[in-house]
């Protein structure tokens, strides 16, 4: 094994364990293998701190530059955007960031999240523009990021914990025919998968989260069409569902990459997806 004697200073969605999304999931596997290769990743969270995860403000991303150590800073989410409040200081040269998505107010369902979009949506294209090294996560989020006039990003697909994910047994009481797994929102198309299933004779079952308004909503569709609703399953109860379903269904409208499709392959179920996804389709 090779050994790489630097630090990196890695701002992104962190949590433990991951809880919600594609993007928790990534910084943390990508922190974990870096740190096998013999590289000091120090894990920056605006979401949650503790044990080795500082949780500092998305404004206070500028005093912690100041401070550091780090050789790189490696931005994801969200912190780009305030990337572009706290400007890089010394790390102009040495900064990356991972896309992950671009925002795409059409696509969410609570008027939360379409604010929240429609405000970011501008900001967070200039930044990643001041931030000079790019990596896409798919071949389809490197042309969206062309298209931005972002035209260097290199493709470094999302990994997943393979060997784990073979230790993943199905649950009698989790059995169904098709599943959906993912955020609940427009974008991944959560109605859609109602609409179809809830009027066949297929079990079907759903598990994820969303904002609370728009959970509620999903938990009375799903108890109205007859679909098992499992709301918030940790990681690990949300991979036992996926292994305990027939075909894993995930119609998403707008998909960089999907990691949860890879997931459901490694666990050895067939995929059914929308064609305008990233990752497991490129």
């Amino acid at each position: 094994m090779v050994s790489m004697a630097m630090k990196i200073a890695m701002f992104g969605p962190f949590s433990y364990p991951p809880k919600e999304g594609g993007v928790e999931r990534h910084v943390h596997y990508l922190s974990e293998n870096l740190e096998k290769l013999g590289v000091e990743v120090d894990r920056v969270s605006w979401k949650y701190g503790a044990g080795s995860i500082q949780k500092i403000g998305l404004l206070g991303i500028n005093g912690y530059l100041k401070k550091t150590d780090a050789d790189l800073v490696h931005f994801h989410s969200t912190a780009i955007t305030f990337s572009l409040i706290s400007g890089l200081g010394r790390f102009s040269a040495n900064a990356i960031a991972t896309i992950h998505s671009f925002y795409h107010p059409e696509y969410e369902s609570s008027f939360r999240m379409k604010a929240v979009a429609s405000a970011l949506k501008l900001p967070y294209v200039l930044a990643l523009k001041r931030i000079p090294k790019h990596i896409a996560v798919s071949g389809f989020m490197k042309d969206e990021a062309a298209g931005h006039g972002i035209a260097d990003a290199e493709v470094i697909p999302n990994g997943i914990p393979f060997a784990e994910l073979q230790r993943v047994e199905s649950r009698g009481e989790y059995e169904s025919d098709v599943v959906f797994a993912g955020r609940f929102s427009e974008q991944k198309g959560i109605f859609d998968f109602i609409e179809a299933f809830g009027s066949s004779n297929l079990r079907a079952a759903v598990a994820g989260y969303g904002d609370p308004p728009i959970e509620k909503k999903i938990a009375g569709l799903c108890g109205k069409a007859g679909i098992r609703c499992h709301l918030r399953p940790a990681t690990e109860t949300m991979m036992q569902i996926i292994k305990s379903a027939r075909v894993f269904a995930f119609p998403s409208k707008y998909e960089p990459f999907g990691i949860v499709s890879l997931e459901a392959m490694s666990l050895g179920k067939p995929v059914v997806a929308y064609k305008q996804s990233g990752g497991p389709l490129d």
